[in-house]
């Protein structure tokens, strides 16, 4: 179970490290 919650931590880290990442790479071609 613990491991579990570990590896849904990873998960959403990388989800929100990729909707954060997107979203950079959308402002930045929005202001070129």
């Amino acid at each position: 179970m613990q491991s579990r919650l570990i590896n849904f931590d990873i998960i959403s880290l990388i989800i929100i490290s990729y909707k954060t990442l997107s979203f950079d790479t959308k402002l930045i071609s929005y202001f070129h």
